[in-house]
């Protein structure tokens, strides 16, 4: 076995790609995340001069790893730093355990400090990959558990007992919509993807939320108007933002899209966002998500969140329950332009599903 890494080059190796991508992620198949659409999307489509950055590595020909990364922009203690944001981490099934996921890293994550790379991010969800991430420096950060807020109980049945339903999903619903606003003033808007960002081109609010959620932020995913278009452009997705507003002025936004996780009809949360000043009226924004989950026939709203925003944002006022189904930040610094406790510190961070490539 004689294994080469070196720089991804699509024109020579976008076929033997796909192809370790379907081996990798048979759970896609047939999906459009198995499409080269949704690929290209995801690596081609960034909105930054260079829109991503691979590496693989091949035996004799063969491409037997490939190891990717998105350059999201962070804005750490009010200066903005680039993240490789790894995803689609892949070694062919005959070539692991034979150090190829950790020689692979090593070359990555070299090559990315050599390319302006400040620091890397991860949220691998296969324990299996983490003791490979670890042995070439990366360290987890932070642990964020899903929280589900239940309205439904019809797909977590068989089919005989699906009729259920009529009679607890009423009661259940009924329950969760008890859960009362805080505050006067504020009210809740729900827009579909097309109809918010036409409402970014021409409105200044929500540039105006986000530079100042920004400054209040040690560590903050820039997620502006080029970023949303990007982050909900994915083949065959559906999303929705709900905003959270007081007198005239924007407060609070949450994206979220309809989903089935592991069979479960639900509405993912991809991110939350409300402003210190406003966080007592959280409560009225996830109301507005469990009406849109209402009105898709869902039976979750569903969030990853760590403990210190889910005290923030009100969830357990809001009745979601915390699962066992945990997701970690994993992160490495690469670059030169930061200090250890500014990427490692679990505090600084304020995250969701949007910093990832899931969902």
């Amino acid at each position: 076995m004689d294994i080469a890494y070196r720089d991804y080059v699509e024109s020579a190796d976008l076929a033997g790609q796909r192809q370790l991508f379907r081996l990798s992620f048979p759970e896609v198949a047939g999906t459009e995340v198995e499409g080269e659409a949704h690929y290209r999307w995801k690596f081609a489509g960034y909105p930054a001069s260079v829109p991503s950055y691979a590496y693989v590595g091949e035996d004799e020909g063969t491409l037997i790893g490939y190891y990717a990364a998105i350059p999201y922009r962070y804005q750490i203690d009010g200066q903005v730093h680039v993240a490789g944001m790894v995803c689609d981490v892949m070694t062919h099934p005959q070539w692991r355990g034979k150090g190829v996921f950790t020689g692979i890293g090593r070359y990555s994550l070299q090559r990315m400090a050599e390319q302006g790379i400040a620091f890397t991010t991860g949220y691998p969800i296969r324990p299996e990959v983490l003791p490979g991430h670890l042995k070439v420096g990366w360290k987890v950060v932070q642990q964020m558990p899903m929280r589900l807020r239940p309205i439904g109980i019809g797909s977590f049945l068989p089919g005989w007992l699906r009729p259920l339903s009529s009679v607890v999903d009423p009661v259940l619903r009924g329950l969760q919509k008890r859960v009362a606003p805080v505050g006067k003033g504020y009210r809740t808007e729900v827009h579909s993807r097309a109809a918010f960002l036409r409402w970014l081109d021409t409105d200044p609010r929500y540039a105006r939320f986000h530079a100042e959620w920004l400054a209040g932020q040690p560590n903050a995913l820039i997620k502006d108007a080029d970023f949303l278009a990007w982050r909900t452009g994915a083949p065959g997705t559906e999303y929705h933002f709900a905003c959270l507003h007081h007198g005239d002025a924007l407060v609070g936004v949450a994206l979220a899209r309809p989903t089935s996780l592991k069979g479960v009809r639900t509405l993912a949360v991809l991110d939350f966002t409300v402003l210190p000043a406003h966080h007592h009226a959280a409560p009225a924004l996830h109301q507005a998500l469990l009406a849109l989950a209402i009105e898709h026939r869902t039976d979750v709203v569903a969030c990853m969140m760590s403990q210190q925003w889910a005290t923030q944002y009100r969830l357990a006022r809001c009745l979601y329950v915390r699962t066992p189904y945990v997701f970690s930040l994993i992160a490495k610094r690469i670059g030169t332009g930061l200090r250890d406790e500014q990427v490692y510190d679990p505090s600084r961070w304020h995250l969701g599903w949007i910093d990832s490539d899931d969902l």
